[in-house]
């Protein structure tokens, strides 16, 4: 019976220790709690514009005495920078100040879900999500032919002069052009292209291509004009004569 009577006794003793821990843990946790202090409201951008978020820690602590960290993921191709530093998709970087503007470029038309996760190093995270609505941003492409002469030969220079005009004045940034594979030379902007590389225009006012056949009869010069939003595949059909 005494044997029972202490088996009793320290198992009861065991469970009011570990209830008291747990107790304990969790109340240390709850010292470190905090909230976020956010924007809901956003104004529909277009594809390739900022939206800037404000994203402050509002802690019950004193939040620089616990590192804390965030990541972010959306659903779209997209970009968010933190103190001028732009941010990988789903990868922790410490958060090291408690008010935060995060500067969020959508590079894709849609609705963007973004999921902006943080959590501190007592085991206390929050997660908020942000709808931003992102629409295509237009634009007209205008190639205009100014070879040395109208008619196009084997083994010679060709050029188009061309220019980029945006629905809106100010979406200047983010065009590149893509060349698909063509049975010569091709110079953009004087500089031969590698076939099927990306490449930026700085100037969408003015830009030239360069042609030069290998050989003679038809010929299809394509390429991609793309900016954030939206692309569009490009055609030129060529008659080459023998030079």
């Amino acid at each position: 019976m005494r044997t029972f009577y202490l088996t009793f006794f320290t198992l009861f003793s065991l469970t009011i220790f570990t209830n008291s821990c747990r107790s304990d843990k969790e109340t240390e946790n709850n010292q470190y709690n905090f909230t976020i202090v956010r924007d809901s409201d956003f104004q529909r951008k277009i594809g390739g514009e900022t939206t800037n978020i404000v994203f402050n820690i509002n802690a019950s602590y004193n939040f620089n005495t616990v590192p804390m960290y965030i990541k972010y993921s959306s659903n779209f191709d997209s970009e968010l920078k933190l103190d001028n530093i732009i941010l990988e998709k789903n990868k922790e970087y410490q958060l090291k100040n408690q008010n935060n503007f995060l500067e969020y470029v959508g590079k894709e038309a849609g609705i963007h879900n973004v999921s902006i996760s943080v959590k501190n190093e007592k085991g206390q995270s929050l997660t908020e999500t942000f709808i931003l609505d992102y629409i295509p941003s237009g634009f007209t492409f205008l190639p205009d032919a100014t070879g040395n002469s109208n008619k196009q030969y084997k083994g010679q220079d060709y050029t188009y002069t061309e220019k980029i005009i945006p629905e809106r004045s100010s979406d200047t940034k983010g065009y590149t052009i893509k060349f698909k594979p063509y049975s010569g030379i091709i110079k953009f902007n004087n500089i031969k292209v590698e076939f099927d590389k990306e490449y930026p225009i700085s100037d969408i006012s003015n830009f030239s291509i360069t042609t030069n056949s290998n050989i003679s009869g038809k010929q299809i010069l394509k390429y991609t004009v793309k900016n954030f939003s939206i692309s569009e595949e490009i055609e030129v059909h060529q008659q080459i004569s023998e030079s």
